[in-house]
């Protein structure tokens, strides 16, 4: 164990900078425990004036010193033997996307070169390991002999684990634990059930599940299958509720190729905050009064599930979370969290996610017709608290009608009555719309929905987007489109036009391969200089680097600012990956030998502001001038051996005030005006100079998210600038001090093109959407339409790109559907088209009509809707003996021509059941539709249920005060 105290009025003897890390911004805690962490700090020297922190790589000596704001400490071994857990059953990792807190390798074995799947069965296979620490990119397996912490993965590349045991069998009162399984079973049998029963559960189970589909099909397949599925079977054991049934019987087939891999998927309704993995935006100011931000607060709302995927590759594993609409509000891949920010002021998780949009044409003339798969933008601000719930303060998200998850499956379905976008409007919502989505395994999702217009409405909702999706662009900067000629052409981020104007990429969906794909960074296909104006010559001016405003450009987009000296104006911006490399100026010092007098106060250096101004002794010096000076490390040495360093160099060497001829300086912990005042005192005459740099100057800073506006000339002040907006460092907080310290004045900046990743180190998300689209009803030719492009420009950059699948549905009056069957795909770039290529002809799509294709609609089951114990109400399908003799109204679990939607909406203590979704919204005399506000009750908003489609008025009966009880079994 490593421990180390910091003590107060000490210091660290010898002080080699040149052997030591500096971090700023750091609490004495904070610098302890960065020292605690790096197994190369032997010791650690702290200034609390400044907030420096120095990890000394040498051992040093603590003393005492006269500085109170002085810390200094060494650190001691402290061995122990490890000691190990009882084993109470199977040895197992609990494996995450994290960094391993602390990683030392002195209490670890290191292996190179293994797969983490190897680094994992080795700590499996070794007594002593508690945990692994392992990187993809080094290939570098640590077998932890402690056990380690979880912290924010500091490299993207990270993961640690760590061993638990898991008990074979479960028990009220646990006896001794044993290290190994029993022989034999015991007697009598174990009262917990299998996390996973089978129906025909297999005699001899293998102990290797593979994870991959089985290769071989159906000796005598059909000749003609169908695309619609078959009525929705109650497995032996599964209860099966009505909403579960809904779903499944409006739904198309899943493809035969999609095979979900045992124990892979697992899934909760239990909300689990995802802040710490998404980052999400919090908001911008102002945005906590009108908004309701910060964002995560709002997600509760918005939750309505979790899927999760556990790959033996960590390139295909991923987590997806659904919101109430059924739509995907987030996916987190080995990339990171895929889906934007949410840097949008109105429409957290409404705008900025993967949805539906279905638009009526002709009434979009009229006034704004988006019915939006999520929810509502949050623009209605007509009323208060004393009417209802303000969607300032909470959006209203799709309201969900149904769910259901089954792991066993690999499967999740949705259903939910998805809303208007711009609000307030008139117009109703008539759709509803079903999801589905399917793990197949190896980095494969089958993602499938239906979008029904219900019976008895005038609206065509003909033209919809599925998806409109939004890309995180920060950690998928590369669109790679393709083209059945000419194969794939990677978009580079500044190539990618706007999407809103014509410059973004569009194509036939029927001209490309089938596919899109968004890379993390792949390698750049520019290499060197970027090319700058001509006579733009960046060098850093004496006022050196600082954090800009946080809002210069917007939703606290970070950006730097660095004074240069005056050069020509650029004030262009670029979404393109750059790579600042700055180069510190030549150490050139004065070649003079200075001497010191006093002021008329008896000092020989005194404050000067936020300075030091030390005199010199003009007449010895023959009245030396130089209003220039160095930033880098100065060290005065006299000829008697005196010594004081400027640490932040020196501002001028000699200006001359009123015949005083003086040096002005910026002082440092340990050039303070009376500590070298002291040192002069001594010892005044003949000081000779010597200059290192500072540790860290000079380098390169990559800032892949570009800059907003390169060279700036503040006309009325005279003032130059660079701006541009650097990529995290990990254990930097304020990147402005940082900057400044790496791009001393008097350095030289050149702007390069950055590099990008190596290909085989970029994952990938891949969507695929088809090329073949011939027999789809209702479609217009030429369509469906690939359309991509940046929302990352302008005053608010949103980091994202948006894409669209735009398609039409020109038969979806009312009665009309519309069905598509995509796939989603994570996994490694190498080898992404290939796969892709293999799952684009298991894409379906198609459009229909309860009203005129009756022969190909989803064949439905009879819904019989019960009274139950007073007031309750259960649905029962099929016809048996209970239902034939207590229903009161029965309907299809599918739609049919003299059908409609049949809801359940429940506002506070008071309920509805029939075909009026907007039964409690309020009646306003302008005719707006207002589902988000209660009429009876201003503290709630409304919960929707779908019971299936019946006959208009057919369940009266039962309008109000009944209430459905949705955990039956059917």
């Amino acid at each position: 164990e490593r421990v180390i105290e910091l003590k107060k009025k000490r210091v660290c003897l010898p002080l080699e900078f040149d052997k030591a890390t500096e971090i700023l911004g750091k609490s004495v805690k904070g610098c302890t425990s960065l020292c605690i962490k790096d197994v190369s700090c032997k010791g650690a020297q702290y200034y609390k004036k400044g907030k420096k922190c120095y990890l000394l790589e040498y051992e040093p000596e603590v003393q005492k010193g006269a500085n109170k704001k002085s810390y200094c400490g060494k650190v001691t071994e402290i061995t122990a033997r490890p000691t190990l857990p009882p084993i109470a059953g199977v040895k197992k990792l609990n494996l995450k996307k994290k960094s391993c807190d602390p990683l030392d390798e002195k209490r670890a074995t290191t292996i190179t070169g293994k797969s983490l799947g190897k680094c994992q069965k080795a700590c499996l296979n070794k007594s002593l390991c508690q945990g692994i620490s392992y990187n993809l990119k080094t290939k570098k397996c640590y077998l932890l002999e402690y056990e380690p912490n979880f912290k924010k993965a500091t490299d993207k590349k990270d993961f640690c684990a760590k061993v638990y045991y898991e008990t074979l069998f479960p028990s009220a009162s646990p006896t001794t634990p044993i290290s190994r399984p029993s022989n034999a079973p015991t007697n009598p049998t174990t009262p917990g059930p299998s996390e996973a029963p089978l129906n025909s559960p297999s005699s001899s189970p293998t102990d290797d599940p593979t994870y991959l589909p089985s290769e071989s099909y159906s000796s005598s397949p059909s000749d003609d299958p169908t695309d619609l599925p078959s009525l929705s079977p109650s497995p032996k054991g599964r209860c099966i509720t009505l909403q579960e049934a809904l779903i499944k019987d409006n739904m198309p087939q899943s493809s035969s190729k999609c095979v979900s891999p045992n124990g892979a998927t697992e899934s909760s309704f239990i909300f689990e905050s995802s802040q710490a993995e998404s980052e999400w935006f919090e908001g911008f100011p102002g945005s906590s009064e009108k908004y309701g931000s910060p964002w995560f607060n709002l997600e509760p709302y918005v939750f309505n599930a979790r899927m999760v995927h556990q790959d033996p590759s960590v390139n295909r594993t991923w987590t997806m979370r659904l919101g109430t609409g059924g739509n995907i509000y987030s996916l987190v891949g080995p990339m990171g969290e895929t889906v934007s920010p949410q840097r949008r002021d109105d429409s957290p998780w409404i705008d900025e996610v993967w949805h539906s949009v279905c638009s009526d044409p002709l009434k979009n003339q009229q006034k704004h017709f988006m019915i939006h798969g999520a929810g509502s933008y949050q623009y209605d601000a007509s009323y208060g608290q004393d009417t209802g719930i303000p969607v300032r303060e909470r959006p209203f998200y799709s309201p969900s009608l149904g769910k259901y998850c089954h792991d066993e499956d690999g499967e999740c379905g949705f259903a939910a009555w998805p809303q208007h976008g711009p609000i307030p409007t008139g117009w109703e919502s008539t759709v509803i719309n079903f999801n589905r989505y399917k793990n197949c395994g190896n980095g494969v999702i089958e993602y499938t929905s239906v979008h029904h217009n219900n019976m008895g409405n005038d609206f065509w909702p003909a033209r919809i987007d599925n998806p409109l999706a939004s890309i995180r662009f920060s950690n998928l900067r590369d669109v790679v489109v393709t083209d059945k000629k000419d194969g794939e052409e990677i978009i580079e981020p500044h190539e990618l036009g706007r999407y809103d104007l014509d410059v973004a990429f569009k194509k036939k969906a029927t001209d490309t391969l089938g596919y899109i794909t968004f890379a993390q960074d792949l390698p750049s296909k520019n290499t060197g200089k970027y090319p700058l104006k001509d006579g733009v010559n960046i060098v850093i001016h004496p006022l050196g680097c600082r954090n800009g405003p946080p809002d210069l450009w917007g939703y606290k987009i970070l950006v730097v600012m660095c004074r240069i000296e005056p050069t020509v104006e650029d004030n262009t911006s670029t979404r393109a990956a750059l790579t600042f490399r700055g180069t510190p100026k030549p150490v050139s010092l004065p070649n003079v030998v200075f001497k010191f007098k006093t002021y008329g106060s008896g000092a020989y250096c005194r404050p000067f502001g936020s300075d030091v101004m030390c005199r010199l002794d003009e007449s010895s010096m023959n009245n030396y001038k130089n209003g220039e000076g160095n930033a880098n490390i100065i060290k005065f040495t006299s000829v008697y051996g005196a010594t004081f360093t400027l640490t932040n160099g020196v501002k001028n060497w000699a200006i001359e005030f009123n015949g005083i001829y003086s040096l002005i300086y910026k002082p440092g912990p340990d050039s303070s005006a009376s500590t070298v005042n002291s040192v002069i005192t001594g010892d005044p005459l003949a000081y000779t100079l010597s200059a290192e740099r500072p540790p860290g100057a000079g380098g390169d800073v990559h800032a892949k998210n570009g800059t907003p506006q390169l060279i700036l000339h503040i006309k009325d002040t005279g003032a130059w600038w660079m701006y541009f907006k650097p990529d995290p460092i990990p254990g930097v907080s304020d990147l402005g001090a940082y900057m400044n310290n790496k791009f001393i004045p008097g350095s030289t900046i050149e702007v390069l093109w950055n590099t990008g990743m190596p290909t085989d180190h970029n994952t990938a998300l891949t969507h695929v959407y088809g090329n073949e689209f011939s027999r789809v009803r209702g479609l217009t030719e030429g369509w469906p339409l690939v359309w991509v492009g940046n929302a990352n420009e302008g005053t608010k950059p949103r980091d994202l790109n948006v894409y669209s699948l735009v398609t039409t549905a020109n038969d979806n009056y009312e009665g009309g559907s519309h069905y598509y069957r995509q796939y989603i795909i994570i996994d490694n770039f190498v080898g992404m088209s290939e796969k892709a290529q293999s799952w684009v002809d298991e894409v379906i799509t198609d459009n229909y009509t309860v009203k005129k294709d009756w022969h190909s609609t989803p064949v439905g089951q009879t819904i019989d809707l019960i009274v139950s114990n007073g007031k309750t109400i259960v649905a029962k399908i099929g016809t048996n003996e209970e239902s034939a003799t207590q229903k009161v109204c029965s309907g299809s679990t599918t739609p049919n021509v003299n059908s409609k939607a049949l809801f359940e909406v429940v506002c506070g203590d008071a309920s509805y059941i029939g075909s009026d979704p907007y039964h409690f919204a309020p009646n306003l005399q302008s005719g707006d539709k207002k589902p988000y506000i209660c009429s009876n009750d201003n503290t709630v908003r409304g919960t929707w249920t779908l019971l299936g489609f019946f006959p208009d008025s057919a369940c009266a009966q039962i309008e109000t005060g009944y209430t459905f009880d949705q955990t039956e079994c059917i």
